[in-house]
């Protein structure tokens, strides 16, 4: 296990301080089902799980340093999955002549999604994710206990995943996740179905990089993520909607590429970039994700031998006039 943490030093002097992490298993303590299920209630036992071990840094002053602890995990850490959602607190200290001046806690789970041709795997074996995904829709939706119900719905349909769709939902969503197994595709607020971004916008192009890179940085740390869906359904609005011009499509083909790389830099760990409803992003992004697709998209998916999926499908729009 790897862990950076980024170290400010706000004195007037160059600080000399040693960094130092347990890592506890977190265990849940909240009701299994009714009204006081949803609550947070939760310990981190006592026998340490796995330590990382203190380190000597120099910290200049007024500077920020990133320093990366490693401890080999081996089989102390039991893996995360939908069905055994197991979770871990870490907590690093930062220590300066013997006393804690600092201390930062983070909650983790230990798990591997790889991408292995046109299929996905978790923890070295093959899944299938089947899920659901709808329009976040403001207040009634703000509370832990919403998700709860909207996952143990999920878990009564036997499904295991979520798109949270087209924009940063409340960070307690992918908490709840964590700790109920269901698998994440975390999605940016970058889609134009409504016709609302300025497209033809220099400011909007730039402004996209900043919030790609805050909701993987804000995100990264939890375990049911299994990737990352860079925009909703641009392409298919510059085509069929704004009927825009060739150099309009030609930015959002950039932006494939330039959003793609600013999660490989924040996050390595993750293969699974997407863009839903813009196929593959024209070849450059490693999953195809179709929107009301039908036999015959289908089947073109399954041709480019990559992990494709339907992000958004139903009776009613084929049965509508």
């Amino acid at each position: 296990q790897t862990c950076a943490l980024p170290i400010c030093n706000d004195s007037e002097g160059d600080a000399s301080v040693n960094l130092a992490g347990e890592v506890r298993r977190w265990t849940s303590l909240a009701a299994k089902d009714g009204v006081e299920a949803p609550e947070p209630l939760w310990k981190l036992e006592t026998p340490v799980a796995l330590r990382l071990k203190s380190s000597l840094i120099l910290v200049p002053a007024h500077q920020e340093m990133t320093v990366a602890l490693q401890a080999r995990v081996n089989s102390q850490l039991e893996l995360w999955s939908p069905e055994h959602p197991n979770l871990y607190g870490l907590v690093l200290d930062v220590q300066r002549g013997g006393h804690v001046i600092d201390a930062k806690y983070q909650r983790f789970g230990w798990r591997q999604f790889e991408l292995k041709g046109s299929k996905v795997l978790l923890n070295g074996k093959p899944i299938i994710l089947k899920g659901d995904s709808w329009h976040f829709l403001g207040i009634p939706q703000m509370t832990r206990r919403y998700a709860w119900a909207w996952f143990s719905a999920l878990h009564d349909a036997h499904a295991n995943a979520v798109r949270l769709h087209a924009e940063p939902y409340p960070e307690f969503y992918l908490d709840v996740a964590d700790e109920m197994g269901i698998m994440v595709l975390d999605e940016t607020a970058i889609w134009a179905s409504d016709g609302g971004p300025k497209l033809d916008s220099e400011a909007f192009w730039k402004d996209t990089k900043t919030h790609v890179a805050q909701l993987v940085t804000r995100d990264r740390n939890h375990p049911s993520v299994f990737g990352w869906s860079v925009c909703n359904e641009v392409k298919p609005v510059i085509a069929n909607v704004f009927h825009g011009p060739p150099e309009m499509m030609q930015t959002l083909y950039e932006h494939y590429s330039i959003w793609a790389d600013i999660v490989h830099q924040l996050d390595p760990t993750r293969q699974w970039i997407s863009a839903d409803g813009d196929g593959d992003g024209g070849g450059r992004l490693p999953v195809n994700m179709l929107h009301y697709g039908g036999p015959d998209s289908m089947m073109q998916a399954e041709k480019l031998g990559k992990p494709w999926g339907v992000g958004e499908a139903g009776g009613a729009y084929y049965a509508t006039p």
